[in-house]
């Protein structure tokens, strides 16, 4: 199982900063795997590194879908490309693994001592 910090990409540090983001920031109507969304560019937020190029926010339920893939000039002809991903969710789905209690023999209560 596979546990990822959920970011929210759409973060700013205060009111002047998401006023300043508004003038730059655009937002298409997209799809991305049958699900529309927004697809959300120029954002300079406080996770400006997780979702440079571009974000997809399902329209139904506000939740990241993913971002968009890009390539970073570093200079010198050095580039490196970023790889876009896509989030995955599941809900109401709870399994015995979930419930595995962690081994600890090994280890020593303070009340035994």
């Amino acid at each position: 199982m596979t546990i990822s910090k959920i970011i929210r990409p759409l973060c700013t540090e205060n009111i002047i900063h998401l006023l300043l983001n508004a003038v730059i920031t655009s937002v298409q109507s997209k799809s991305l795997n049958g699900d529309e969304c927004y697809l959300i560019n120029n954002f300079k937020g406080l996770h400006i590194n997780c979702y440079e190029k571009g974000v997809y926010i399902n329209k139904e339920n506000g939740l990241v879908m993913g971002s968009t893939e890009y390539e970073v000039d570093y200079g010198d002809g050095i580039k490196r490309k970023v790889i876009g991903n896509e989030v995955e969710y599941e809900f109401g789905t709870v399994t015995e693994e979930d419930f595995i209690e962690p081994d600890i023999s090994e280890y020593v209560s303070d009340e035994n001592k």
